[in-house]
C-alpha cells in the first residue's frame, strides 16, 4: 500500500484574519451566555387503545422537544396515524403512514417542538388523527420522549 507524505512546510499564518476570528468567537460566546443551561428529560410509555393521556411535570419555563412513536391499524386503505395533543390542543407533525392493507398494525412516529411552556403539570395525549379510520387495541404501544430546554 503506497503512502503519500507531504513534506512541504505549513503555510504561513494569516494575521489579518485575527479580528474576524475574534468577532465570530465573541458572537458565539454571547449566544451561549444568553441561553439557559437548564435541561431535563422525561418519558412515558403506554399500550393502546388510543387515545391515552399522561400528566408530565414541566420543571421550568421551557421549549419541549417531543419524540413520539406508536402503533395502530386502520379499517380502510389510505393515510392514517396518530397525533400528539398538549393540554388538549393538537400539535403539528403527525405520525402518519399510508396503509395499503387494512387491519394490520403499523408503526408511526414523528418529532415536534412546543415553545415557551410554563412550569407545572401538563397533559400530553397520543390520539388517532381525525378522519383516519384509526383502530387500536391492547396490542398497540406508544412512547413519548421529552427534552425540556429552559428559555428565558
Amino acid at each position: 500500500m503506497p503512502v503519500n507524505v507531504n513534506l512541504m512546510p505549513a503555510p504561513a499564518f494569516e494575521k489579518s484574519l485575527v479580528p474576524a476570528y475574534q468577532t465570530n468567537f465573541s458572537r458565539i460566546r454571547d449566544a451561549l451566555l444568553r441561553t439557559s443551561n437548564l435541561t431535563a428529560i422525561d418519558s412515558w410509555e403506554s399500550t393502546g387503545a388510543w387515545p391515552k393521556s399522561t400528566t408530565i411535570q414541566h420543571p421550568f419555563k421551557c421549549d419541549v422537544m417531543v419524540n413520539f412513536h406508536g402503533s395502530c391499524w386502520t379499517t380502510a386503505v389510505g393515510m392514517s396515524g396518530l397525533m400528539v395533543q398538549y393540554d388538549g390542543v393538537t400539535q403539528g407533525h403527525w405520525g402518519t403512514y399510508f396503509f395499503n392493507e387494512i387491519n394490520s398494525h403499523k408503526h408511526v412516529g414523528s418529532s415536534l417542538i412546543v415553545r415557551s411552556t410554563t412550569p407545572g403539570a401538563h397533559t400530553w395525549t397520543i390520539a388517532p388523527i381525525p378522519g383516519g379510520n384509526v383502530g387500536s387495541d391492547g396490542n398497540d404501544y406508544g412512547t413519548l420522549g421529552f427534552t425540556f430546554i429552559g428559555v428565558n
